[in-house]
Formats: C-alpha cells, sequence, structure tokens
C-alpha cells in the first residue's frame, strides 16, 4: 500500500484497493482495466473502469472516496 493511500485509511476515506473491491463485489468476475482518484467540488471520487463478465465493451462507475458506494 502506498503512503497516499495509508494517509487516507487515517482519514477515514476509501483506498483504491477498496473501491476496487467495492466494484467487485457488485459487478463479480468483472475486470478492472483503470482506477483513478479526482476531486469532484471538494469530494474525493474513485473513476473506475471494468469490463463485465462476458462482455467487451469498457463500463464506467464511480466510487464514492467516503463511503465507498458505487455508482453507475
Amino acid at each position: 500500500m502506498s503512503d497516499r493511500e495509508f494517509k487516507r485509511l487515517d482519514e477515514g476515506k476509501i483506498t483504491k484497493n477498496q473501491a476496487q473491491h467495492f466494484v467487485l463485489a457488485k459487478y463479480p468476475r468483472a475486470e478492472i482495466k483503470k482506477c483513478e482518484l479526482r476531486s469532484n467540488k471538494g469530494a474525493s471520487v474513485w473513476d473506475v473502469e471494468l469490463v463485465k463478465a462476458g462482455e467487451k465493451k469498457v463500463t464506467k462507475v464511480e466510487v464514492d472516496g467516503r463511503t465507498g458506494k458505487v455508482v453507475p
């Protein structure tokens, strides 16, 4: 885990690893292609690109950086 992720854990925020786990819980057997943190009006959001099982197209979802809620 990176220093940045340890800092996020200390602040009670979702790490990259946690965000990916939340996405995989919602989309079992999906393959995560990309996971990047961004700020949206002061709130942190993980942008995740994935390919669902049995599909070829990339799907984009967001994970709330504080709650871990996955938004399609």
